[in-house]
């Protein structure tokens, strides 16, 4: 080996060393080399040796991570700079990929973000964001929203739509403080879809309703959700003084119906539509 060629091998001995130095002081959150050979138990001397002869102590290292675990260390990246991928790292890559391709589904934007930091911070195992992106995501929370379920169920307005399922497709977004001023509970919502005519203009075709499902009896005049023969129906109910009800739609093809108080009794009411939405 020549002059040059020494002096180039050594140089790349001093690079590593240092590049390693590096990472270390960043994993252990220390600024110099002194503190790094001490959390290693090792003396400046020592260390400044193994800087010489650019071998890193590895076994100091990989003792510390298992003697103090709360430090997260990441051995083999601190060594190589390439991460090592345990079986949860895979697992949380995954999570992250499912994630990033259901975005927009109805979260709101300020979570989704929220959510994709948390999923980086878990796999870089850094517990000071993993606890702030969770405190900003309670901020949220308690500011915030309700996810309302949206069953696999279309309600008829008009002659009658069958249930086919009652699995939950997916939620929606509502603001916490609009719920509270609605008088609603975000435990007893849901959303299902309108199929047919019946109750336009006021609620069209493939709107979505809300229904307040605590309101199983009738107790009021107003717009719910009702279930006979198997169908789910979405009408207008009057309750007459005699404790007889009269189911209307909105729409004037429809004629309404008139069921004896007897018969009222034995309505299944599923809920009140609270709210209707619809795509433009």
């Amino acid at each position: 080996m020549n002059f040059n060629e020494q002096s180039s091998w050594c140089q790349g001995l001093y690079m590593n060393f240092d590049q390693i130095m590096l990472r270390a002081k960043q994993a252990l959150k220390v600024s110099t080399d002194k503190e790094v050979s001490e959390l290693l138990g090792m003396s400046k001397t020592a260390i400044a040796e193994r800087k010489r002869r650019g071998a890193f102590p590895e076994d100091k290292l990989r003792l510390l991570a298992v003697e103090q675990p709360e430090l997260n260390l990441d051995v083999d990246y601190i060594l190589t700079g390439q991460e090592s991928l345990t079986e949860s790292d895979r697992d949380l890559i995954a999570v992250q990929r499912a994630f990033s391709e259901s975005a927009g589904v109805g979260l709101p934007e300020e979570i989704e973000s929220k959510i994709g930091e948390l999923i980086y911070s878990l796999r870089k195992r850094n517990l000071p964001a993993i606890k702030l992106v969770l405190k900003d995501l309670a901020e949220l929370s308690n500011e915030g929203f309700v996810m309302v379920p949206r069953y696999d169920v279309c309600a008829s307005a008009g002659n009658g739509a069958a249930i086919h399922s009652e699995s939950i497709v997916d939620h929606l977004a509502f603001k916490q403080d609009w719920i509270n001023q609605m008088g609603l509970s975000k435990k007893d919502l849901a959303l299902i879809e309108v199929q047919g005519d019946s109750m336009e203009p006021a609620i069209m075709h493939n709107d979505l309703i809300l229904i307040d499902l605590r309101e199983s009896k009738l107790s009021a005049n107003g717009v719910y959700a009702i279930q006979h023969m198997g169908n789910l129906f979405v009408k207008r109910i009057q309750i007459r003084m005699d404790g007889s009800v009269v189911i209307k739609s909105d729409n004037p093809n429809y004629e309404p119906e008139i069921l004896q108080p007897a018969e009222a009794e034995n309505l299944t009411v599923v809920g009140r539509v609270a709210w209707f939405g619809r795509q433009l």
